[in-house]
């Protein structure tokens, strides 16, 4: 088609919406009004006036939910215009920030998504995402798993753009692609058509043709350059912005004027298939989508109130690593009551705190308030939910232990859990309570060394590191007195599976600590611990940061400033453990409030040895300091300007960028020098490879000191304004300049990394760094006095192994009754060959789609316990046990 007969048949597909940010810089209560008000008159608009065709909800069905708390008798209305296409809703539960929550928790989103749109109808099968920061490479496989073959976003092109156009096929690792739909002009190019700007109060306002005709005109000269196509998607809306009433007589007006281009008022599944039909060539692109040559990316927004990213990981690891697996192993072989009703609740809490500004941390402080209950909420359903679990297995009896404690002496047991689908052994963390023998009015007892005994009856090694006599265990119905211990205890577990092991005093006196000489700068464990071999310094430096929620703010000519160690402990007794202090000095910042620093920071560090001669630390202080970033280095041990993390559902590459200052005016946006990671990274140097992991710090970075680059782990960041216009980094504004006195981080904080380095295999490193991220859980059994001392329930029990490296494990959740269903990916680049082995206690397996559906066309028996197939290159395959 030649370009004067494609622009004799454009087409302008005019998509009324809104982009609902449920909390922002408003809290929800007040934003949940105003989308009272605006879908009781969209209600109102669809039913009386046909000539407004459609509306879409923004993608996620939350706001159904949020409406229908205070209109539930309009369900009905709802759903009629659902079913009739004149309101168009789902596929997702909430726009999601696609980096800080895990692969898994996507997935789900989509399938909450789904699952609630059917309650009202069809659902809107397009993968719309307007306004996230970023979107992951392999979002294309998880959208076609969902059978939703396109993806409209705004956020996340790069240089490529100019070579592929505004649509091309944005293709995952797999193979798997989607016709990708870039908003060159944003969701708001045809927003509040006919008024000077998309966004604002235009109550009472007439909108003019000549305004809106300008817009369109705007609008088309961005577009038409990116494009083969001669149908064009012009979004009609903005954040938070009512439907347009007079839309459908302004674009008759419009199409009188100009000829030359037709204008539809329509929904994006009509566009899609207008571009389809056109059948036009499209260039392809793979990897992620965080560029920023249009629109901001915003990825500072990993280290923003960092606190609320482990907040998420702690939720995410006793939802999905615990809780889930945990019940579907245990309904297996005792029974419980249903879960599914509580699960279900925990999952909407958490995909509430997954919204985009919820989990960035780009709210105001109210917004983020209400995310920590939530957080903490999750975390308690899950808990108490492997609590009642764990009484049906004490109610049903436990088997004999093969070799018993002395039963004079009050014993503790616990169950510990491996969340990974290969044995573990490692030294674990636990605490119980050994009861007096008479209760609240028995004196204190004291501190003993502790016995343990493993499910097989053999003595395992333990030391205590803490004891706190006349405590009070009050669990549900309880009340129990006497001595808690944590220890922690050397264990082999089995895959995906727990061993109980039982606990007890013995009559001899715990060890006492030793000093060590610890005024010098260096950090030298090489004497302390024999199989380590790190000589070099773990680092601390805080520099300014004038920045905001979304960007990093550098401080022109000032230098971060480097913690010294001011003292150390050495407890050979409890598993080799260092405690160290380091102190940061108070010095003059640039912070734009002027924040006083007259007060020292102080680190107190706990190193203790990992697996494989790694370290593990442990990082606590409260942060004084307003305007800075914190962050932890680790030295490499050679100079490299690439890495590799963990992303979702596979290892993808990190570079470094060149620093140059953007040749655009807007976004005016630099390139960031820190990079997402969800569990590990690691830097490769032949054979050699330095890896670190992390429990909720997802901001990452090289930099280079002295004659070796180091990791540059963030810990905190903190700043004061929740938007900045004039930044370092960003020279726009990314919203409302509003204080918010909460992302200045004046807390407690406590981080758990490790590091480690040598001849290691990519493979060796990911379930090293793996098994630090999510540990193995430990819970004492619940206490019932009128619980069988015997039993048929195994005191040793496996749900799932895996016995290839390359093949990582992200989900095994209860399905139905007493079913199961496991998500896996493989990280190669080559078809394996997986053997699964579960336990005896299912008949048959298939193979599903990430609806978690069961497929008949690919079910087959289960025999011996034993699942084979093949997993092509990258991909993401889903097994039902049942």
């Amino acid at each position: 088609m030649s370009q004067q007969e494609k622009r004799m048949q454009r087409r302008g597909f005019v998509v009324s919406h809104t982009h609902w940010d449920r909390a922002w810089y408003l809290p929800f209560q007040a934003y949940r009004l105003r989308l009272v008000r605006m879908v009781d008159d969209l209600l109102e608009l669809l039913e009386t006036d046909a000539s407004f065709r459609c509306f879409t909800l923004d993608g996620q069905t939350v706001l159904l939910e949020d409406y229908l708390e205070i209109r539930p008798q309009n369900r009905g209305r709802l759903q009629q215009l659902v079913h009739a296409g004149r309101l168009l809703i789902g596929p997702w539960y909430t726009l999601p920030d696609l980096f800080i929550p895990c692969g898994e928790a996507v997935i789900r989103n989509l399938q909450f998504g789904r699952e609630s749109a059917r309650e009202f109808g069809e659902v809107m099968n397009v993968g719309y995402l307007p306004d996230p920061f970023g979107h992951f490479a392999q979002l294309p496989q998880i959208l076609r798993g969902f059978a939703i073959n396109s993806f409209i976003f705004m956020r996340g092109a790069g240089e490529f753009i100019k070579d592929t156009g505004s649509l091309f096929d944005w293709r995952a690792p797999d193979g798997s692609s989607v016709l990708a739909i870039y908003l060159r002009d944003g969701y708001l190019s045809a927003g509040a058509l006919g008024h000077p700007s998309a966004f604002g109060r235009y109550d009472g306002c007439q909108a003019t043709t000549e305004e809106a005709e300008k817009r369109i005109n705007a609008a088309m000269q961005l577009l038409e350059p990116l494009q083969r196509e001669s149908s064009f998607l012009l979004p009609n809306g903005c954040d938070h912005m009512p439907p347009q009433k007079d839309l459908p007589a302004l674009l008759q007006d419009l199409n009188r004027m100009n000829p030359d281009l037709t204008l539809t008022h329509a929904c994006f599944p009509e566009f899609i298939d207008a571009v389809r039909n056109e059948n036009c060539a499209h260039s392809s692109f793979e990897g992620d989508l965080i560029g920023n040559i249009h629109h901001p990316i915003l990825l500072s927004v990993y280290s923003t109130r960092m606190y609320l990213k482990q907040q998420n990981r702690q939720a995410e690891y006793d939802l999905i690593r615990i809780a889930e697996p945990l019940l579907a192993g245990i309904s297996s072989i005792v029974g419980i009551r249903d879960s599914k009703p509580f699960l279900d609740l925990a999952w909407r809490l958490l995909l509430r705190n997954h919204a985009h500004d919820n989990i960035c941390g780009c709210s105001i402080d109210e917004v983020h308030d209400e995310d920590e209950v939530r957080f903490a909420e999750i975390s308690t359903i899950s808990r108490t939910l492997v609590t009642e679990a764990l009484e049906g297995m004490v109610l049903k009896g436990l088997m004999a232990p093969a070799n018993g404690l002395n039963s004079e002496k009050p014993a503790a047991e616990v169950l510990l859990f491996n969340p990974h689908p290969f044995s573990v052994k490692s030294r674990i963390s636990c605490a119980f309570l050994i009861p007096n023998p008479d209760g609240e009015f028995s004196p204190p007892a004291a501190e003993r060394k502790i016995a343990a005994i493993s499910a097989q009856g053999e003595k395992l090694p333990v030391t205590v590191n803490a004891s706190e006599a006349m405590v009070a265990r009050s669990a549900y119905l309880e009340t129990t007195w006497g001595r808690r211990y944590h220890v922690n205890v050397q264990a082999e577990l089995p895959p995906l599976g727990y061993q109980i092991v039982s606990f007890s005093e013995t009559g001899e006196k715990p060890d006492p600590a030793s000093e060590i000489d610890g005024t010098q700068n260096r950090l030298n464990l090489l004497d302390k611990f024999s199989i380590q071999r790190f000589q070099e310094d773990l680092c601390f430096e805080y520099e300014s940061d004038t920045g905001d929620t979304y960007s990093f703010g550098p401080a022109a000519y000032e230098p971060p400033q480097v913690a010294e160690i001011a003292n150390a402990y050495w407890q050979p007794e409890k598993g080799g453990l260092v405690s160290l202090k380091y102190q940061l000095a108070a010095g003059s910042f640039s912070d734009h409030e002027s924040t006083d620093h007259s007060q020292h920071l102080a680190l107190e560090v706990e190193v203790t040895p990992g697996e494989e001669n790694g370290l593990e630390f442990r990082v606590r202080y409260e942060n004084r300091w307003s305007g800075g970033r914190l962050r932890a280095l680790l030295p490499l041990g050679f100079v490299t300007e690439s890495f590799v993390v963990d992303s979702h559902f596979r290892l993808a590459g990190r570079a470094l960028p060149a620093d140059v200052e953007p040749q655009r005016p807007y976004p005016g946006e630099k390139p960031y020098d820190t990079f997402h990671q969800h569990e590990f990274a690691f830097a490769e140097n032949g054979a050699i490879r330095t890896w670190v992991a992390n429990r909720g710090n997802p901001e990452i970075s090289l930099v280079k000191r002295g004659n070796q680059s180091w990791f540059a782990l963030t810990l905190h960041r903190s700043v004061s304004m929740l938007s900045v216009t004039g930044g370092a980094l960003r020279q726009c504004g990314a919203g409302p300049a509003i204080p918010v006195a909460g992302a200045r981080c004046l807390r407690q904080f406590e981080h758990r990394f490790a590091w480690g380095t040598g001849e290691l295999s990519r493979t060796e490193v990911v379930r090293l760094a793996t098994q630090f991220a999510n540990p193995v859980y430990a819970q004492e059994l619940p206490y019932l006095p009128q619980a069988p001392s015997k039993g048929s329930v195994p005191r040793w029990l496996s749900l799932c192994e895996i016995d290839d490296a390359w093949i990582r494990m992200t989900a095994c959740r209860p399905w139905h009754e007493k079913g199961m269903v496991m998500r896996l990916y493989n990280m190669s680049g080559e078809s394996r060959e997986v053997n699964l082995r579960t336990g005896n206690f299912s008949q048959a397996w298939c193979l599903a789609a990430l609806d978690d559906e069961w497929n008949p066309a690919t079910e087959q028996p289960l025999l011996n316990g034993n699942i084979n197939f093949t997993i092509e290159p990258y991909a993401i395959r889903t097994v039902i046990v049942k």
